[in-house]
């Protein structure tokens, strides 16, 4: 059995499709999936499937839902597919049968293959991970997590295309790559990699004019649409193509992932929390010599619903200048067994 999650939701049995029609049981599904082999607490699949205010019987409602699903997986349950009651909710047993699983390892195979200085076999196996994506993240698909996983993976998506891109660049397909980063910089507008990208493989094509031409364009966007400069890359890559002294085969650097979910514009309160989390990590004085050299753990506790997650980002978001290399955000919720 296969679960294709990246794109509208779809499950197929040996070429045969399983059809899940209704739109709050494909979320229950879609749920699960998330959290596959793990898991997910009742009260929390109510919430995704009603929201703050469910009904009186959405507990029962739900029951029948994971019903309708044991019934429709039941013929693959040899192939180790199997959706099972686990207190105080579900768990979903999935060896290896989505969509995401094959997306992950094959960028984690090209993550590699370019560390290791092979960009042909790295953009063979990032080229793979990106043809799995039919659409969205689960785009026919409803609930507030599901919109939090979708964004994240879209992030996560957009980060493997880069790679990909730096590597293919570093193979000479500046020529072939260039309409495709044309329609990317269209959809991602504010995305100033893809830019730089877009510049270098105009300047190795024999297009100075036209890669000078295209930073006009993103400056021109971000000043109007945001009010900020373009970025210093972006400025050195500009300044080196004016001069004509860019860098024909600059060696390979991967993305950065910066995966951090969206700091609350309003976040108010809990400063002698935040103090003490931003302590443990990049100390008042911002000294390098002051920085823990150890990895430093700190755990949030408390009772669901008091804002945990929302602490956690903004103290992260407060530190990301200490944390140049990576920011990463896994969703932890429900892996409590």
């Amino acid at each position: 059995m296969r679960f294709r999650m990246l794109g509208p939701l779809e499950i197929e049995d040996s070429g045969r499709p399983i059809e899940i029609k209704a739109a709050k049981q494909r979320t229950v599904l879609a749920v699960l999936l998330l959290q596959a082999n793990r898991p997910v607490d009742a009260d929390q699949l109510v919430e995704q499937v009603w929201g703050q205010s469910p009904p009186p019987s959405a507990r029962t409602s739900l029951q029948a839902y994971v019903y309708r699903l044991r019934n429709a997986l039941r013929s693959v349950a040899p192939c180790g597919v199997e959706l099972r009651t686990r207190p105080p909710g579900y768990l979903l047993a999935v060896p290896e049968a989505r969509d995401l699983d094959v997306f992950e390892r094959s960028a984690a195979e090209g993550n590699v293959a370019l560390e290791s200085g092979d960009p042909e076999g790295a953009t063979r196996s990032y080229r793979a991970a990106l043809g799995l994506w039919r659409g969205p993240l689960l785009a026919d698909v409803d609930g507030e997590w599901v919109h939090l996983e979708r964004r994240r993976l879209e992030e996560v998506r957009l980060t493997v295309l880069e790679q990909c891109l730096e590597a293919e660049l570093a193979l000479g397909r500046h020529r072939p790559l260039v309409p495709e980063l044309e329609q990317l910089v269209r959809a991602h507008p504010f995305r100033e990699a893809l830019w730089a990208k877009l510049m270098l493989a105009l300047w190795r094509s024999g297009r100075q004019a036209d890669a000078l031409a295209a930073y006009s364009r993103v400056r021109a966007s971000l000043v109007e649409e945001l009010g900020i400069e373009p970025g210093e890359e972006l400025e050195r890559l500009h300044r080196a193509i004016l001069s004509g002294t860019a860098d024909e085969r600059p060696a390979v650097r991967r993305a950065v992932p910066a995966l951090l979910p969206p700091d609350l514009a309003d976040f108010t309160g809990r400063e002698e929390h935040v103090r003490r989390v931003v302590g443990l990590l990049a100390p008042a004085s911002g000294a390098e010599e002051n920085r823990p050299r150890a990895v430093v753990v700190s755990a949030i506790t408390g009772m669901g619903g008091v804002g945990k997650t929302s602490l956690a980002v903004h103290a992260a978001h407060r530190v990301r200048p200490w944390f140049p290399d990576c920011q990463m955000y896994v969703n932890l919720r429900g892996a409590d067994e």
